[in-house]
């Protein structure tokens, strides 16, 4: 989940998807 509340700070509208796509996974 730090991934992800790191992304949420970068911005919503930040492709977080394409920064981190394995992280996701």
């Amino acid at each position: 989940m730090k991934l992800k509340g790191r992304a949420w700070k970068f911005g919503d509208n930040i492709d977080t998807d394409q920064i981190f796509p394995g992280a996701y996974l």
